[in-house]
Formats: structure tokens, sequence, C-alpha cells
């Protein structure tokens, strides 16, 4: 046992003394018994006063039942005098409203109201918030039918409705029935739970009340600010299983339970909230004091740790200060070897100084060798991108120089059968000059009357292939855009048109292009450079398509971004190395074909322009580029 203890913990070992001092003042177990403390503290709390909400509720709910059975017994002792069945059968409003002053006076009720068999209204009475009696007009109001339905049943009807002036209301239903058993009219009793009832409420549990539509809307509460809290506050509760919530208002918090009055007619709900800042005092003096002592604790710690570190990790910062000479490229440091651990370790940083020396030397030698051959690499690419730039280009001066071959040609054999004609009509006029009485025989000698018909077609055909050249230039000088070095606001849909028509040599009678263009808003770009990536693209599309074949181009904005879509009925890409196409030198092209420089420099632009793009392909079923650029450029850029 001492032989396992002896090398588990060695003489002068550093390991034991920092494992004896971070147990003996044990810090992790202090904060996590300090943490638990007041967690636990924060739930008997949370505990206390959801219980205490709970059972508040519970006794409000016994005071609405009750104020339920006031309301009934008050209608059946109504009813019971035989004087208002009379006063309703015989339409007797003044003494029905006479009737129903009495009542309002000396009882609970806020309203009444009297219907006669037909559940037509006669009359009805209420009190103001003040206590005035006043006499309300209702004329035609009647009792709905599924009311008289459920009324029918039961007698007297209680129901709860809320009423978005002031909270809501109980209401009680109740047949009149004359002495001969037949009905005569209906009493309608209204009792308001309203501001004041929940200012009673308040004074009786010393809680805040407030009362909430189906909506979680609150129309009446103790607490006026809780009249403007929007109703999503209140929906990120659970009521139905009951739910402790925070609400910060005023700089308080309360908490708060929401509970659903049961009705049958509307959802009522009834909130219940405390104030927590008592609770918020006492538990920031805990947490100060707690805080306090963890605080001194730390200090202390730290102080010892110090005075340790000054005895025992001398050596160690020697070691690291030899160890930084090192790095800095310094002869071997040889450093005192103790005897405790360190000096086992300063024994093999001696060594191993000695032998990072010699490999520093083999790596400076290496890393100027690297360094002649990464230039050299980099002229190789360099070489490499110049050559792709020229293949492009000279595709492209293939394709403009046939497309100006043709109209130029024809101007060219044109331009024989000008001379020809202006050689005929010069010797004319010398003719006519000697002799104007046989220009008649002269004209038909030069064949006058072809020459007439067919000299201006001669010379429109000129100006037609003189205006072809025309537009191929301007195309071509549309497509360089030489002339644009800085970004510039750009159309790129007339780019996309400048780039077909340089291309129409390889499109012709071959593949058809397919245009949708949504008429997208121009974007600052560098046009010369979007241009290429055009060139590029469509061009692979051409290439990818064995015969005739299909191009759709479609352009389009979505949010604040432009999308340029080019699909192809081409052979589609591999799946294998779909990964790599946009890698620079990566190209399926026979040897001396392609440079596999194409797709990474149009890779390169659309990043520099702060854009994308995204490619689907299916081997067989074509490929779709689409270049996606942002309709904001950075300043960057």
């Amino acid at each position: 046992m001492n032989f396992v203890v002896k090398n588990l913990f060695p003489k002068n070992s550093i390991r034991a003394l920092l494992v004896i001092w971070f147990l003996l003042f044990a810090l992790v177990p202090l904060a996590f018994i300090t943490g638990y403390s007041l967690v636990q503290f924060q739930k008997v709390y949370s505990d206390q006063t959801l219980k205490r909400l709970n059972d508040n509720f519970i006794l409000v709910q016994k005071n609405i039942d009750d104020m339920n059975l006031y309301l009934k017994s008050s209608a059946e002792s109504h009813v019971a005098d035989a004087t208002l069945s009379f006063y309703i059968s015989t339409r007797s409003l003044p003494q029905l409203k006479r009737m129903a002053n009495d009542w309002l006076r000396v009882g609970y009720i806020d309203e009444v109201s009297f219907f006669n068999k037909d559940a037509e209204q006669l009359t009805s009475l209420k009190k103001d918030m003040d206590g005035f009696i006043l006499e309300e007009d209702k004329m035609g109001y009647e009792l709905n039918p599924q009311l008289l339905q459920r009324l029918a049943k039961e007698s007297p009807l209680i129901v709860r409705d809320i009423n978005s002036k002031h909270g809501f209301d109980l209401i009680s239903y109740t047949k009149v029935i004359n002495n001969k058993g037949k009905l005569d009219g209906y009493l309608q009793e209204v009792v308001r739970v309203d501001e004041e009832f929940i200012l009673n409420l308040k004074k009786r549990y010393a809680l805040e009340f407030f009362i909430l539509d189906k909506d979680l809307k609150v129309i009446q509460s103790t607490e006026k600010d809780f009249l403007g809290v929007k109703s999503d506050v209140f929906k990120r509760g659970d009521f139905q299983n009951v739910k402790y919530l925070e609400l910060q208002n005023r700089g308080s918090t309360f908490a708060m339970l929401i509970r659903s009055l049961e009705t049958k007619e509307n959802k009522i709900y009834l909130g219940l909230a405390t104030s927590q800042e008592d609770i918020l005092a006492t538990t920031s003096r805990i947490n100060k004091a707690v805080f306090t002592v963890v605080a001194i604790v730390i200090v202390f710690v730290l102080i010892v740790i110090w005075i340790v570190s000054r005895a025992l990790f001398g050596p160690l910062n020697s070691l690291i200060q030899a160890v930084k000479k090192l790095e800095g490229g310094e002869n071997p440091y040889i450093l005192h070897e103790a005897s405790t651990e360190i000096g086992e370790l300063t024994k093999s940083f001696n060594e191993m100084s000695k032998k990072v020396t010699h490999v520093q030397n083999e790596l400076t030698s290496k890393v100027r060798e690297l360094e002649q051959t990464n230039k050299e690499l980099q002229e190789a690419q360099s070489q490499l991108v110049h050559s792709a730039k020229m293949s492009s280009l000279g595709q492209v001066v293939a394709g403009v120089a046939h497309e100006l071959n043709n109209p130029i040609g024809f101007i060219h054999s044109n331009m024989n059968h000008l001379k020809e004609y202006s050689d005929q009509l010069i010797g004319m006029i010398h003719e006519i000059e000697k002799k104007p009485s046989d220009i008649e025989e002269i004209k038909k000698k030069v064949d006058f009357e072809y020459m007439e018909k067919d000299l201006p077609q001669l010379i429109k055909s000129c100006e037609d292939g003189a205006k072809r050249v025309r537009d191929i230039v301007l195309n071509l000088r549309n497509f360089s855009r030489t002339d644009e070095n800085d970004r510039k606001e750009f159309n790129l849909e007339e780019g996309l048109e400048s780039t077909l028509n340089i291309l129409t040599s390889d499109i012709k009678g071959r593949i058809t292009i397919h245009r949708e263009y949504g008429k997208i808003p121009n974007i600052f770009c560098y046009p010369g450079q979007i241009n290429q990536v055009f060139m590029n693209i469509i061009t692979n599309a051409i290439q990818s398509i064995e015969g005739k074949g299909d191009i759709w181009i479609q352009t389009a904005q979505k949010g604040l971004e432009v999308r340029v879509s080019v699909k192809d009925s081409g052979k589609g890409i591999p799946k294998d190395i779909q990964d790599h196409i946009f890698d620079p030198f990566f190209t399926t092209k026979p040897v001396g074909q392609g440079t596999g420089l194409g797709l990474s420099i149009s890779y390169g632009i659309i990043q520099k322009h702060n854009g994308r793009i995204e490619v689907e392909s299916e081997e067989g079923h074509g490929t779709t580029f689409t270049i996606v650029l942002p309709l904001v450029t950075p300043q960057g850029v």
C-alpha cells in the first residue's frame, strides 16, 4: 500500500500539492452547495406562491358560486309574488318599474328586465357605476330561442356572460307562472362582476385580480397596468395545467395564475397575481451574503496558490523562458536539473533543445526549397490561367470571324457586279453624249432595264451585309465591356443577349434557345466579368449537347437577389465528379481541348460579387447552372 501511494504521489510532487490544496478549500462543492441552496429556496417560495394563488382562486370561485345561489334565491322569491304575474300579463309598466326600483335599492341586483310570454321585453332598469337607477331603452329586444329552450328545462337559469365594459355578468332567467300554472312572462336579473367586485377581493385576499375574455384580453383589473398588456403575453402559459408565470411590470415582478371560470356560455378567465418585491429583496440579500463569502474564500485561495506557486513553479517558469528562447531560434539553453518531476522535464528539454536546433537548420533549408518550388508553381499557374483565357478568346474570335465572313464575302461578290454596272453606265453616258438620238438602242445594248431593277437590290444587299458586320462588332464590344473597369449598373439580360449573339455560329441550326426573362432590375457589378461568366457557362451548355438540343435561360428576382438559370438538354454531369467541377484544372474534356479553369474562374468572379453558383444535374438528363447575385453589392467589391 505504501509503495502504491509513493508512486502515485512521490516526494515533492506538484500533483500531490495541487490535489491537497484544492481538496482543502473545496471550491467546487462550495459553489455547488451555494447554487443548490438558492435554487431550492426559489423553488420552495414558488411552490408556496402557487399554492396560495390556487387556494385563493378556489375561494373566489366559491364566492361567485354563492352569488349564483343568491341570484337564484332572489329570482325564486320575486317570481313567487303573484302581483308580478299580474303586472306582466296586464303590461302595467309603471308598477313593474316601481317593483324593479325597490329590488335594485335593497339588494345586490344591478339590472332587472321584464318580458312578456312571447319573450318580448317590456321594460328594463339598471344601476349605473354610481348607484343611480336608470331606465334602459331596449325596444324590440327579445330573448333568443336557444335561451328559451334551456329555460324550458331549467328555471331559474343562471348564465355567465362576458361584458367588455366592466368584466362579466351573472344573469338569471326565470319563468313567471300565474296561479293557474300558465306562463305570463319572464324575469331577468343581473349581478355585475366588475371593478368594485374585484377591488373587494383585493382587500380581502391581498392579491391583484384581473378578468380576461376568451381572447385573453384583460378587460378589468385591480392593477391598471395589466390593462395595457398584450394578450400574447398570457397565451404563453398552459392554463389547463397550472403554470407559474412571471410578468415584468413597472420594475416589479408578479407571480400570476390564470384559470378558466367554468361556464357553458362564454370562455371567461380570472387572473390572480402577487408582487414578488419582498421575496426578491430577501433573495438579493441572501445572494449578496453568499457571494461575499465565496469572494473571500476565492481571494484567500488565490493568495495561498500564489505563495505556493512562487515556491514550486520557479523551475517551471525557467523552463518556459528557455522554451521561448528556443522558439526564437537562439542556441540551446541548458537548464539546471532539479530533483523533482520538473527536473526530469528539464533534462528532457535539454536533450530536446539540441535536437530541435539541428532540425530547425534542416527545416530552414527545406523552406527555401519549397519557396522556390512554390514560386515556380505560381508562374506555371499564371501561364495556365492565361492559356485558358486565350483559349476562350480563340473560340470567341473564331465564332466572330465565321459570322463576319458571310456578310463580308457577300459584299465582296456584289462589288464585282456593282463595278460592272458602273462601267456600263459610264460608257452608256459617253455614247449618249455622242449620239443622243440613239439613246434607246444604247439602253438596249447594255440591258438598261434589267440593270435598273438589279442595281438597287445589289446596293440593298451591301447595306444589309454592312449592317450585319456593324451589329456583330457592337455585340462584341458590349460583350467585352473593355471600357468598364469599375462597378456599374448593368442589365443582366442585355449581357445574356450579347453573349448569345457572340455564340451565334455555335448555336445556329443546332440548338434552340428558350428565353424566359423575368424583367429583373439592374445590379451593380463588373459587366465584363459577368459576361465572361455567362460565356463560360453557356459555352459549357452548348458543348454538352451532342447534335440538336435545347437551352433554357431564365431570369427572376427573389427577395433581394436576382437569379440567372441556364439549363441544357445535354448529357449531364456524373454524381461522382459534381463536387469537383469548380476545382482549378479539373476537366472531363480530352487533352488539349480544355484547361479546366473556366468554371473555377467563373466561381471566383461570382464569389467576388458576393454571390453563389448552384448546380443541379442528372446524368443523361441535362444540367442547370443558377447564378445568384445580390441586388446590393458590398462597397468592398
